[in-house]
C-alpha cells in the first residue's frame, strides 16, 4: 500500500474522532469531513480551540442561522485553521449576505458558496463572482433544467472563480457531458455526468482528454469490483483527472484506501456504505497526489450534505409511513358513531 496513502488514512481517523469525541451529537458524516479538513492541512484536531470557536459562532449568529445547522462544524473547522477565527467568520457572513442577496443561493448551499469563496482569498472579487455564477446558472438551467438544481451551486462557484470566460467554460461544460454520453454511456446518471464535467471544466486543457482521464480510473474501478454506480459521489473522480499517475495506479491506491479505512471505527460497515466510504478514499487519494484539495474538498462536503439531506427525508418519510396507520387508527377508535352523534345532538 502506498505509505503517503496510509498516513493519511490514519491522520482523518484520528482527526474524525477528535471531533466526534467533542461534537459527539453532530452527524457522523459531518465528523469526517471535518477531519479531513484537518488532514488536508497535514494538521491535527484540536477540540478545545473547536469548542473556542463555537462560542464565537453562537455569540455571533442567532438561533436559527443556517451557519448554526448541517454546516456548522465545516465552518468551525475553517475557523479553527485560520490566523482570525473571528475575522473568517466576519468574511463568510458578509460573503453569504451577498450571495443570499444575489438570489443566487440560500441556507446551506450558499455558506459552502460563501466558505469556497473565502478560502480562495477572492472576497474582493466576491461581487462579480456572484454576478458570473449567477449567469452560469441561468444558462445551465436553460440548457440542463431537469439536471441543474441547488446542489450544482458550490461547482459552478468554483467555475465562476476560474480566469475562463462564461462562454468557454459552458461550451467545455456541454463538450464535456455530450462526449461522455455519447462515447463511453457509462450507464450513470446524467446528473453525476454533469457534475463530472462542471469541476472539469474549471480548469484550461483539452476536454476530451480530461474526460477519457476519468472514464479509464472509472473502468479501473469497475475492474477492482468499486463500482460508484448512478450516484453523484461518482463527481470526486473529476479532482483526478490532471494527475500524472496511471488509472490503473489511482484505482490500486482507492481500493486500498477503501479496504484500509473499512478497518477504522468512523469507516466501518456499522457506520457507512461502500460508495461512501469509495468517495472518502479516492479524496484521500486526489489530496495525496497534490491536486488542489480545496476542489476535492469542496466536491465531496457538498456531496456528503447531500447523502445527509436524503437520509434524513428518507428517516422522515419511513416515521411518516409507520406512524402515519398508528394515528389514524387511533382517531377511528376515539371517534363517535354517527347515531351516538346524532342523539347527541336531539338531545
Amino acid at each position: 500500500m502506498n505509505t503517503a496513502v496510509s498516513e493519511k488514512c490514519i491522520l482523518l481517523e484520528k482527526n474524525r474522532s477528535a471531533v466526534k469525541d467533542k461534537f459527539a451529537f453532530e452527524e457522523g458524516l459531518m465528523g469526517v469531513i471535518a477531519g479531513f479538513i484537518y488532514t488536508s492541512e497535514q494538521a491535527e484536531a484540536d477540540a478545545d480551540k473547536l469548542t473556542e470557536c463555537r462560542k464565537i459562532l453562537r455569540k455571533q449568529t442567532g438561533i436559527f442561522s443556517d451557519m448554526r445547522a448541517t454546516a456548522e462544524l465545516v465552518i468551525l473547522s475553517k475557523m479553527a485553521l485560520s490566523e482570525d477565527p473571528e475575522k473568517y467568520l466576519e468574511d463568510i457572513k458578509e460573503v453569504n449576505k451577498k450571495i443570499c442577496g444575489a438570489k443566487l443561493s440560500k441556507g446551506t448551499n450558499a455558506i459552502l458558496a460563501a466558505v469556497i469563496i473565502c478560502d480562495m482569498g477572492m472576497q474582493a472579487e466576491c461581487d462579480e463572482a456572484v454576478g458570473k455564477a449567477k449567469e452560469l446558472m441561468k444558462r445551465m438551467n436553460k440548457d440542463h433544467p431537469f439536471l441543474t438544481g441547488a446542489d450544482d451551486i458550490s461547482p459552478v462557484v468554483l467555475m465562476a472563480l476560474s480566469y475562463k470566460e462564461t462562454d468557454k467554460l459552458l461550451a467545455d461544460l456541454e463538450e464535456g457531458y455530450s462526449y461522455i454520453k455519447k462515447t463511453y454511456k457509462p450507464g450513470i446518471s446524467s446528473d453525476a455526468v454533469q457534475g463530472v464535467c462542471e469541476i472539469l471544466a474549471m480548469s484550461y486543457g483539452d476536454m476530451k482528454a480530461k474526460c477519457d482521464k476519468v472514464m479509464r480510473i472509472y473502468k479501473a474501478l469497475k475492474d477492482k469490483k468499486l463500482d460508484f454506480s448512478t450516484d453523484a459521489k461518482f463527481s470526486v473522480l473529476a479532482a483526478l483527472a490532471e494527475t500524472d499517475a496511471a488509472p490503473e495506479t489511482l484505482a490500486a491506491d482507492i481500493a486500498d484506501a477503501s479496504e484500509f479505512l473499512k478497518t477504522m471505527k468512523g469507516f466501518d460497515k456499522s457506520r457507512m456504505d461502500d460508495k461512501e466510504r469509495f468517495m472518502y478514499a479516492t479524496l484521500v487519494v486526489a489530496d495525496v497526489y497534490g491536486r488542489d484539495s480545496s476542489v476535492a474538498g469542496s466536491t465531496v462536503i457538498n456531496n456528503t450534505i447531500s447523502i445527509i439531506t436524503a437520509k434524513r427525508n428518507a428517516a422522515i418519510m419511513n416515521l411518516v409511513m409507520n406512524i402515519a396507520p398508528t394515528l389514524l387508527g387511533a382517531c377511528a377508535d376515539t371517534a363517535e358513531p354517527e347515531e351516538k352523534q346524532e342523539e347527541k345532538s336531539g338531545e
